[in-house]
């Protein structure tokens, strides 16, 4: 049965990686073979159906996210804010590796702990771009720095939910367990994001070298804060983390741990003059960041999610959607910066024109992965296809712990969600872990690593921050780009799991 779970996965690995094919045709093909698949497995038409359902709804859902990031841009753009925007950073620092630490992963970590949801690189990527990094290096940096704090994103929902639904007991230690081995991984990865720009724009490796001590100081720093607070929170570590780690790079520029020599893309734009004041420029990501706070917050959210649109399939949150955030903020910001109503619907057209690119990709990707998911239901009771490899891979005794995290990984690389990963997979490391006498909180806070670690390859993920930029066919790229950095931290978090396990 192993041989044909892995047809799928064999399908995308052809079409996407080996003959290189766009999303746009590759997700469809291995949809194809998806669903040759799911009858072999003996799911029933109707069962599929549902699946496919429930795909195009979370589709949906993806596309007004990918609209309302694209509409606050093209507002901001039209408006000369981004101008402004881009003016100010360079202010700070004109070292794009700096450029990097402060919005890839920083940044990132604040609107990641209050929101998810894709929300971080959506609004990571574009201020990127415009500073010159190049589409495909804007997307896997934004995805790479997303890593850490996911775990504790949109207010600790992974660990709350995706651990806590099936080990309610476990979460508070889940928590604590988590932040350690994330405290080793959080300190490189301002190192590891940079190097990652340097390494696709053609830099040298003293490049790297200069960077080292203040990526260090950053990632060091602001991982004090994340493990100290998830000591306390499950809720707060990821958007603590954040605003930490902002203060502390552009406080750091002015120190000796900045490097002496300013390294920069040799396509930098230069700066352009703005009405706008740099205040002004601010006020949509301040109202934006606020408000994905401010709905964060439990009984805010269970609040809005009152006028949730339920089915047997689907329930939409309608007003617990980030959507109708950059919609608020996209309105304010329209009225701010008095934009006519030939700007307006200039805005609006651009707009409409690339958010509806990706949607094939998307829907294909969406359908297939929830066919995946129902998989268990089937007429010759086999276990779900995606339980079924996950029961496979597996090593004797404590060994076990080096791959406990490449099983998050591929939950998230499948689903494209931490919290997904999380339900899918923590029963099975839970009882894998009993059954070799390891302690399950470490098999478990491996398993919400790793499924944080694997976000930055879900191809969803990857098309959806792509669309916001207007980069399409770039998604084999990016993948292989980000296929080290997800290696090497599932490699190291696989270890310290296991040193931690020999030292208890």
């Amino acid at each position: 049965m192993l041989i044909i779970a892995l047809l799928p996965f064999i399908a995308i690995i052809f079409f996407l990686i080996i003959q290189k094919w766009p999303a746009i045709k590759a997700m469809p093909a291995s949809l194809a073979v998806t669903l040759i698949t799911a009858y072999i497995w003996g799911m029933k038409t109707q069962t599929i159906i549902t699946a496919t359902i429930k795909g195009a709804c979370i589709t949906i859902e993806i596309m007004f996210l990918i609209f309302g990031a694209i509409l606050l841009l093209e507002i901001l753009k039209k408006a000369g804010a981004m101008n402004t925007l881009t003016n100010t950073i360079q202010k700070i620092t004109k070292d794009h590796r700096i450029m990097i630490i402060i919005i890839a992963v920083t940044f990132v970590a604040l609107i990641e702990g209050a929101a998810g949801f894709g929300t971080p690189a959506a609004l990571a990527a574009p201020i990127l771009t415009h500073l010159g990094v190049t589409g495909t290096t804007a997307v896997s940096t934004s995805l790479t720095g997303d890593t850490i704090p996911t775990t504790y994103g949109a207010l600790g929902t992974p660990i709350i939910y995706g651990i806590g639904t099936s080990y309610p007991a476990l979460i508070t230690e889940v928590s604590k367990t988590t932040a350690k081995i994330m405290f080793f991984l959080g300190a490189i990865l301002p190192l590891l994001t940079t190097t990652v720009l340097i390494k696709t724009h053609k830099g040298k490796l003293k490049n790297i070298i200069e960077i080292i001590p203040f990526a260090l100081a950053v990632g060091i720093i602001t991982m004090i804060s994340y493990y100290l607070v998830a000591q306390l929170s499950v809720q707060l570590p990821a958007i603590i983390s954040g605003i930490t780690g902002i203060t502390t790079a552009i406080i750091l520029t002015k120190t000796r741990l900045a490097p002496k020599t300013t390294w920069q893309i040799k396509k930098i734009p230069k700066p352009t003059k703005t009405k706008i004041s740099v205040t002004k420029a601010l006020i949509p990501y301040i109202i934006l960041s606020t408000l994905l706070i401010i709905t964060g917050i439990e009984t805010i959210r269970a609040w809005l999610k009152k006028g949730a649109i339920t089915t047997k399939i689907h329930t939409f949150y309608l007003f617990a959607h980030p959507f109708i955030l950059f919609l608020i903020t996209s309105i304010i910001a329209i009225s701010i910066y008095k934009l006519n109503k030939k700007q307006t619907k200039e805005t609006l057209k651009t707009t409409i024109k690339r958010a509806k690119t990706p949607f094939i990709a998307l829907l294909s990707v969406l359908i297939l992965v929830q066919i995946l998911q129902y998989s268990h239901l089937n007429v010759q009771n086999n276990e779900g296809i995606l339980q079924t490899i996950a029961h496979t891979i597996k090593l004797p005794g404590t060994l076990y712990l080096l791959i406990s995290p490449f099983i998050g990984i591929f939950g998230s690389f499948v689903a494209g969600s931490n919290t997904v990963s999380n339900l899918l997979f923590s029963t099975i490391q839970h009882q894998t872990a009993i059954n070799a006498g390891i302690n399950p909180i470490i098999t478990l806070s491996l398993q919400t690593i790793g499924g944080a670690v694997g976000n930055m390859i879900a191809i969803h993920n990857i098309i959806a921050a792509a669309a916001v930029i207007g980069l399409f066919h770039k998604e084999t790229k990016i993948l292989k780009i980000n296929l080290i950095p997800v290696l090497l931290l599932g490699t190291l978090a696989g270890i310290i799991g296991l040193i931690i396990h020999l030292m208890t």
